[in-house]
């Protein structure tokens, strides 16, 4: 009866051991999932603040030609600056698309 019990004991620690390593591999998981979602929020940030610049830039150069003013040619490459480097970020943000098979299937 002896053998036995401390057998379950054994599997039964065996079990802890187990539990205690998964809900350390879930609380690694939850602490990269919280710093994913705070770059991914400081990206979205970032880029919501620099279309709102280029939409100013943008107005303020519609306004200036419906008054009839001339166009600054640095005002138009400040704004093609600031749309390049705008698709640079995007561009380094977003992952390559996936390989394709040439030799599957349709819809697979």
């Amino acid at each position: 009866m002896f053998f036995f019990r401390r057998k379950i004991y054994r599997k039964l620690d065996l079990i802890l051991l187990k539990e205690e390593a998964i809900m350390a591999e879930i609380d690694d998981l939850k602490n990269d999932y919280a710093a994913l979602k705070a770059d991914i929020t400081t990206f979205i940030t970032n880029v919501g603040t620099q279309v709102a610049g280029l939409t100013k830039q943008i107005a303020d150069l519609q306004a200036q030609i419906a008054a009839g003013g001339s166009i600054d040619p640095a005002d138009v490459e400040a704004i093609a600056t600031d749309m390049l480097a705008l698709d640079a970020t995007v561009k380094a943000a977003t992952p390559p698309a996936p390989a394709t098979d040439p030799n599957a299937a349709p819809g697979t």
